[in-house]
This record gives C-alpha cells, sequence and structure tokens, in this order.
C-alpha cells in the first residue's frame, strides 16, 4: 500500500481560485494615483470591479479619457469578497460573447419566443440592444451615451415594440415616424408614449400628436391637457396659447400655470395672440399680469396712460428734486451777495446773524432750484432776481424769475419743520404781485430743509447731535423739492366753485400771510406725457361695445380716472359702497363743469381742486346726516389690480435717494403730489368721522376755510373751534418750529380758547400773536416746569443745543414766521 505523506494525512485540500468570468462594465471612477472602478451591468451588480493602474493603462491607450467608457473585463472573486478585472478592453458592440452575458442579463423577464426575436434584430451589432436595454433599467449612463447607442440603431427597427420602451432616446424622425403609426393605429398606446411610465421617460410632446389624440380621444382629454403642459418648454408661442387656453376653458388648471403660460408666449411673440380672443370671455378673469403683457400689443393706448401713472411719481422726481448741498455749494459771490441784501438790518446777536443769513442763502438755492427745474421742461428762464445787484434789471421786486419772456414766477420757499415736513402750511406770502404789463405773477413754492453755517460753509447735514429736523434729511442725501405753481385767484375760485356742494366760508385777506401745502401744483408742461396719454385714453374710452379684453382694462383702471374721464363704472366693475358711489358720481358731475368752463381743459384736475372736492363732498354727506368713512375712499384711487408694487411712502421720513420716486395716492388720478397730502386728508377726515358724531356735527355751522389750509366751524354752543390744523407753536426746549401736521379735532385736545393743542409744543396759536392766548402761555410754562424737574441744569427760558431763535421775517423769503390757526 502506498503510504500517504504525514503532513496532509487528514488535511483538507484548499479552495481551487475560481476562473475569471467575462463581465461587462461601465467606467465610472478614475482615481488620481491611476487606478478605477467599473460598475458591472452583468454578474453581481452590487459589487464594484477594481482596475489597477495597468488597466487602466491598457484602456488608455486604446482611448485617451476612458472614464464614462463601456469595458469588456476578465473578473476574479478575491477571498475577501473584494472584485477585480485581470484583463480590460473597450467593449465592441460585435462581440458575441459579451451579447450572451448581457442578455443573460436582459431576458430575465422575457419569454423565449420574444427573446429568440430580439436576438436577431440585429446580428452584425449583438451586443447593442441587449446593452440599451441593461443602461435604461439600471439607469446607468448619462444621456449623450444612450443616445449615441441609440442612433446606431437602424430606423426601420424602431418598429418593434419592444423598442418602445427605448423611443424617447431614438433619433426625432423615427420618434415621428413610431407616433404617427400609432396615433392611426392605437391612440392610446400613442398617449402612452406621451406620458411614459415610471420605467420608460415620456416623450417629447409635439403639438401635432396631441391635436390628433384631441380628436381621437375625447375621454381622455384631461390627461391630454396634461401631456400639453410640457408645451411650455417645447412649442411654439402659437401652439402654447392654443392649449393653455384649452386648460383654461376644461378647468384644468388648478394652480393657474396656463394663465403664466400666456402671458410668457405673448411675451417672447407678442404677435401670436389671435385678435378674435380679445373676445374671449376667460379674460374678465385673468390675473392682471396677463392683461398687462397684452396692453402694449392689443391697446396701447391703455398701456400708455397706465404706464404714465406709474412713472409719474419718478418722473417727478427727477425733474423737482435736487440735493440740496448741490444747490448750496453751487452757490456764487454774486448768489450770496444778492443774499446779503435780503437780510436788511443785521442783527445783534451773532449766531442769530449767521442763522438769517443761513435762511437767505437758502431761499436763493431754492430759487436757482427753481430756475434749473423750469429749465428741465424745457423753458426758457432768465434769472431776474440777480438784477438785484446791478440794477440793469428792474423787474426783480415782481418776480424772481421770467418764463419765455413773458410769465413771472415768484419762489417761495419754506424750510421743513421738525414735526411736519413738507405738508406743514408755512409759504409766507407778502402779497400777491403783477408784473408791469398787469399780468398775474405766478407763485413757486419750494421745500427745503434747514441749514447752517458748519466751519464757515453753508451745509444742510443734519447734526450729528441735537435736533433731527427732519427724518429724510440723512447725512448722504438732504432733498430739496419744487412741490409745483399756484395763482393768487386758483385757491379762492375753486373754493367758490364747489359752493353748490357744500358752503365752506373762505377766509382769505388779500395779501395772504400763509398758503397750505395742497396749494402747489405743476405747470402744464411737467404734465405733457400724462395728458398725452390721458386725452388718448378718454377718446379711447368712448369706444362702444368694448372686447373683453378692453372692459377688462377698463375695470383695472383707478375708480377715480373713470369719473375724471367721464365713464361710469365699467360692467363688472370691483363693488363698491354707497359712499364710493356717491363720491365717484359727484368727481365725475364736477370735473365734467369744471373742464366746460375752461378753455384748453387739462384731462385730470390740479391737486388743489382735488384736495378742495374731497373736503366739500366729505362735508356735504356728513351735514346731511349720513354714515361716513372717508379713509374708505382711499382704495378708489388704487388701481384694481396694479402690474407691479408701486413705491409707496405715507409720510416725508422715508429717507429718499436722489430721484427715488415719492410715490402718492393722487397719482392715481394722475396728479404729482410729494408732499403727500391726498392720503393723509383722508384719514384726518376718518379721525373726524370717528371723533364727531351725526347729531353733533349737523349743528356746526359757518365752516370756515382759512388761507393756509386750517379748517373751523361754529359749534351748537356758539363758540368756534379748530377742526383740521397745523402747529403754529414752537418746541421751547429746541427753539426750532414745530409744525406737527395734521391737528385733528377730537383726537387732540381743544383748549378754551377753541383751537387744538398741539402734543408736541402745546401750543393753540401763533406765540408771536398780539394776544397770545393765556392758556397756551400756562402750559407752556408747566411744561417748563417740569422739564426743569427733569433736569435741574435747564435753566427756564435760556436756549436749548445753542439753537439761535430765528426772528419773525416778512421779506417773503426763507421761512418766515409760523403758522397759527387763528381765525
Amino acid at each position: 500500500m502506498k503510504s500517504v505523506p504525514s503532513h496532509t494525512h487528514g488535511a483538507p485540500r484548499p479552495p481551487r481560485p475560481a476562473a475569471p468570468t467575462v463581465e461587462i462594465g461601465l467606467l465610472q471612477q478614475l482615481h488620481a494615483k491611476g487606478f478605477g472602478f467599473a460598475q458591472p451591468l452583468t454578474g453581481d451588480p452590487r459589487t464594484t470591479v477594481f482596475l489597477n493602474e495597468s488597466r487602466i493603462a491598457a484602456l488608455r491607450a486604446q482611448q485617451p479619457q476612458p472614464e464614462g467608457a463601456l469595458v469588456r473585463m476578465r473578473v476574479v472573486d478575491k477571498a475577501d469578497g473584494k472584485r477585480a478585472a485581470t484583463e480590460v478592453r473597450l467593449l465592441e458592440l460585435n462581440d458575441s460573447l459579451a451579447a450572451q452575458r448581457l442578455w443573460e442579463r436582459a431576458g430575465q423577464d422575457r419569454a423565449s419566443p420574444e427573446l429568440h426575436r430580439l436576438q436577431a434584430l440585429l446580428p452584425e451589432r449583438p451586443a447593442l440592444l441587449p446593452l440599451l436595454l441593461v443602461l435604461v433599467a439600471d439607469q446607468l449612463g448619462n444621456l449623450a451615451l444612450l443616445q449615441s447607442l441609440a442612433a446606431q440603431w437602424p430606423a426601420h427597427a424602431w418598429q418593434e415594440p419592444a423598442l418602445h420602451p427605448l423611443l424617447h432616446l431614438a433619433p426625432a424622425a423615427a420618434r415621428r415616424g413610431i407616433m404617427q403609426q400609432q396615433l392611426l393605429q392605437a391612440p392610446e398606446a400613442a398617449l402612452a408614449l406621451l406620458r411614459g411610465t415610471p420605467g420608460q421617460p415620456a416623450l417629447e410632446p409635439e403639438a401635432a400628436w396631441l391635436e390628433e389624440l384631441w380628436s381621437k380621444l375625447p375621454p381622455q382629454r384631461p390627461a391630454i391637457l396634461d401631456q400639453a403642459r410640457r408645451l411650455r418648454r417645447y412649442g411654439s408661442a402659437t401652439e402654447k396659447l392654443t392649449w393653455a387656453r384649452r386648460r383654461i376653458e376644461q378647468h384644468s388648471d388648478p394652480d393657474d400655470s396656463a394663465w403664466d403660460t400666456l402671458a410668457q408666449a405673448i411675451s417672447s411673440d407678442p404677435a401670436s395672440w389671435p385678435a378674435d380672443w380679445d373676445h374671449w370671455p376667460a379674460l374678465a378673469n385673468a390675473p392682471a399680469a396677463l392683461i398687462h403683457a397684452l396692453a402694449p400689443h392689443r391697446h396701447p393706448v391703455f398701456a400708455a396712460a397706465t404706464q404714465a401713472l406709474q412713472t409719474l411719481a419718478d418722473w417727478t422726481a427727477r425733474h423737482a428734486q435736487f440735493d440740496a448741498n448741490e444747490l448750496l455749494l453751487a452757490l456764487d459771490e454774486q448768489d450770496k451777495a444778492l443774499a446779503s441784501q435780503w437780510i436788511g438790518t443785521p442783527a445783534q446777536n451773532p449766531d442769530a446773524q449767521r442763522a438769517v443769513l443761513a435762511q437767505m442763502q437758502t431761499a436763493r438755492a431754492a430759487e436757482k432750484g427753481a430756475l434749473r427745474y423750469f429749465r428741465s421742461l424745457g423753458l426758457h428762464v432768465r434769472d431776474i432776481s440777480i438784477g438785484q445787484l446791478s440794477g440793469e434789471d428792474n423787474g426783480w421786486p415782481q418776480m424772481d424769475l421770467q418764463i419765455n419772456g413773458a410769465h413771472g414766477v415768484d419762489v417761495k420757499n419754506c424750510r421743513r419743520t421738525v414735526n411736519g415736513g413738507m405738508r406743514s402750511g408755512r409759504w409766507k406770502v407778502k402779497a400777491f404781485k403783477a408784473d408791469a404789463a398787469g399780468r398775474a405773477v405766478t407763485l413757486c413754492g419750494v421745500s427745503s430743509p434747514h441749514t447752517r453755517f458748519e466751519d464757515g460753509i453753508l451745509t444742510a447735514q443734519p447734526r450729528r447731535k441735537g435736533p433731527v429736523f427732519l427724518a429724510s434729511e440723512t447725512p448722504d442725501t438732504v432733498p430739496m423739492f419744487v412741490l409745483g405753481v399756484v395763482r393768487a385767484v386758483e385757491l379762492h375760485n375753486l373754493n367758490r366753485r364747489f359752493h353748490e356742494i357744500s358752503e365752506i366760508r373762505l377766509h382769505t385777506p388779500q395779501a395772504l400771510t400763509e398758503m397750505p401745502v395742497w396749494a402747489w401744483d405743476y405747470p402744464d408742461a411737467h404734465y405733457r406725457p400724462r395728458n398725452q396719454a390721458l386725452d388718448a385714453l378718454r377718446q379711447a374710452l368712448a369706444t362702444a361695445d368694448p372686447s373683453w379684453l378692453e372692459l377688462r382694462l377698463r375695470r383695472d383702471l383707478p375708480p377715480v380716472l373713470w369719473s375724471l374721464l367721464d365713464q361710469a363704472p365699467p360692467e363688472g366693475a370691483r363693488p363698491l359702497d354707497e359712499q364710493q358711489q356717491e363720491f365717484l358720481q359727484e368727481l365725475r358731475r364736477q370735473w365734467r363743469h369744471t373742464r366746460a368752463s375752461e378753455t384748453s381743459p387739462a384731462p385730470v384736475p390740479r391737486l388743489p381742486w382735488l384736495y378742495l372736492f374731497i373736503l366739500h363732498s366729505w362735508l356735504r354727506r356728513r351735514l346731511a346726516g349720513k354714515a361716513s368713512d372717508a379713509q374708505s375712499l382711499e382704495t378708489l384711487f388704487h388701481p384694481a389690480a396694479p402690474p407691479r408694487p408701486a413705491v409707496r411712502s405715507d409720510r416725508v421720513g422715508t429717507r429718499p435717494e436722489r430721484h427715488q420716486a415719492l410715490a402718492s395716492l393722487a397719482h392715481g388720478a394722475g396728479i404729482a403730489d410729494p408732499a403727500q397730502v391726498i392720503a393723509p386728508l383722508l384719514k384726518t377726515l376718518a379721525a373726524l368721522d370717528q371723533h364727531l358724531p351725526p347729531g353733533t356735527f349737523v349743528g356746526i355751522r359757518q365752516f370756515t376755510l382759512l388761507g393756509n389750509g386750517i379748517f373751523s366751524g361754529i359749534f351748537p354752543d356758539g363758540q368756534r373751534r379748530t377742526l383740521l390744523a397745523h402747529c403754529g407753536g414752537k418746541l421751547q426746549d429746541l427753539l426750532v418750529d414745530c409744525g406737527k401736521w395734521p391737528l385733528v379735532y377730537g383726537r387732540e385736545e381743544s383748549c378754551a380758547c377753541g383751537r387744538l393743542i398741539c402734543g408736541e409744543c402745546h401750543c393753540c396759536s401763533d406765540p408771536l400773536a398780539r394776544e397770545p392766548c393765556p392758556h397756551q402761555q400756562q402750559r407752556q410754562a408747566q411744561a417748563a416746569q417740569a422739564r426743569e424737574a427733569r433736569d435741574p441744569r435747564q435753566q427756564p427760558g435760556a436756549p436749548a443745543r445753542s439753537i439761535p431763535h430765528r426772528p419773525f421775517f416778512q421779506s417773503g423769503r426763507g421761512d418766515a414766521g409760523n403758522s397759527t390757526d387763528a381765525d
């Protein structure tokens, strides 16, 4: 018997290494050190195959950039469970062994007859079809790789139903051919190809396919409309419009994206909108974005008018707003000499003298700002005021500027107050003037900041410490505004004009001492673009039987424009309450009457007209004992659906950048209003609605509107009380004008004298009046005691923070004194 070696007796034999297998893979990762990994497409797909540096180098010899390449590998399983390639090369599509391995993977779920038929489709490249099937099933490979493989498939072979899951990879001609065949023979199958399945991506739709399905499969129209959404990416503008409209009409648009599709299509191709679609009833409820996208192309007159209203604020700011410091620095020696002549008797106090000089130089800067404004309107402007130095021009006592050689302009500058800003009425008018020919001189109002000398330089920069005169005065931007013009008789005539609405006694002396901020509005040259746009709109609104699109454009206008353009509320307009309807009806009637009396009427009124109309209209309603909510009238100035957010500022202290638009409620009526007077007026009247019940109000008589805008009436007890006012007092701790606005009866306390008491300075009248109110003096004395108790270092009557007391000037330049609500 043959003996067995002792060292092998009873010991198990070591397992033989597994033979390498042929696998197909996708090289997905290359390391910087030169090795890489491949994702197997055959065999076990869970474990990647390692390719060392020499294997990668062999691939680079065949293809310099091998990452993403399809490879054929010989793979061994290592004892640690990892797999590695012992040989690798680029895959060839005619490799029959590779095809066999791929079919083993791809044909697992296919019946034997179908498998044999598929294997025979392309004998010269047997690996192509199973490779595509595996890559798509495993979601491997990028789109470019898949499309390059699909492009090698002959066109006739795509008719094979088994290839339909790959149809999205086919060339366009092949896709169209298959879809045309399916549309003719099996429309349901064609829709299924469009929709796709979780394992079969959807085809890119074509409008012609959808039209065919729409006519052949009425029950499937919701599904077809869902596919039509994708035309937003692939279809023409006309096709997008057609299918978006169908989605809307079929109520198959829960997220309203069809309206967005319509707007985008119009933006890309405005001519694609069919003219007869203007009569589409669905436009009645279309989003504003679509309506405003259509307007420039279908109704340019409406678009121009809307644009004119939107840009009015910005246009005004660019023409009428200036950087105060730029104007001050631009003053030359002649300007300064002229300002010095305006001072008169020098003050004994050096601080007061500097303050007066700053005031006069600021007034000269205001004149030059007004000159720049008028020139920006294309007008010829001559500086008459400077002639005071040389004596060459004797027109300076009557005017500061002359427009087009004929029209005199007297510039009135008002330095803004702490609490009133631009809205406090402080423009001093010594007397209304006429030129040598007897023509009335136009007043031009300018709002300027407080100024002071700092190291010998006049500046409008706010103090780093001390009082802040206006919140909009920042270290970077301190604005000076030209607020507009007015003639002597305009306000008086306007108030008489509104007597048929309600009687308000206009208590205006022949020489006004003060004018309200709402008295100013810009000349016709300022409104030329607006006038052209609104005149054209007025003519367009005369068209009978408007289309749905035009009707919608009419609805979206601010309701005040309906009345100002002599239109009743359009059909289907937003609902209005009884007070709003009454307001619009009266506005339409009054403005029609006013326009009929003018030789060259503007399309909309001036700001003083609108202000006084609102006041008279409100008063008539209150005297009739009707319930009132004046603030509800604000909505009448807003468009129904603005196309973009408006730049809005409800108060002056919003720190505007240079040329930043200060949009106002009045812009809805086409009126520039940088001082923001209309919205506060409605809020003020709403406060009176709250604090004056109907029973008390109907007993008030002899309503009086002072020239400075203060409004009062005689109550049933016989005492005249102020209803609306601005403060004419001073802040005693700062010795600066207060100007708080508005003071409203019921919200503020009334003094025993009948005037309103300012909560900031405790004044009820001008402290420089001949007979100051004794109750005011008592309140101020108590306030001074309270200040002294809080700060024992503050002596009664001592100027605070070194701010000089500014005397009362009657020169008509600068801020000449304080307002009063006395009558």
